[in-house]
């Protein structure tokens, strides 16, 4: 996995890849287990937003982590951010909005055990 940057970041990736746009979510991402009619949401610390003004001073094309979690000291774009963040403070999506969402990846994906992200665009 890689925040690229810039355009040419991609050309150091290998494919096959999927590429999806990176959207600003306050370094917060819901997890949504699903387990048949069992839908659970928990929140976790994900990477901190990406201001364009840091983006002229990004010296490097892309930033590559297998994890947002194993990120090291070095690799993480603010890390005085990611440390004071609090999850505690941070409100969970309706339960009953991410049951709908699971009802229906349930339903057209015909699978009875699988999990998903949401994040709040910002």
């Amino acid at each position: 996995m890689a925040l690229v940057f810039i355009h040419n970041g991609l050309n150091s990736l290998k494919s096959p890849m999927v590429v999806q746009q990176f959207v600003n979510h306050d370094g917060v991402i819901f997890k949504v287990y699903v387990v048949g009619e069992c839908v659970r949401c928990v929140k976790r610390k994900s990477l901190p937003n990406v201001e364009e003004k840091k983006l002229v001073r990004v010296s490097e094309d892309l930033l590559s982590f297998s994890q947002v979690s194993n990120l090291t000291t070095d690799e993480r774009i603010d890390d005085r951010y990611y440390k004071m963040m609090q999850l505690d403070d941070i409100e969970m999506p309706p339960l009953s909005f991410v049951t709908q969402i699971a009802r229906g990846l349930r339903h057209m994906m015909r699978l009875n055990l699988f999990n998903f992200d949401v994040i709040r665009d910002l």
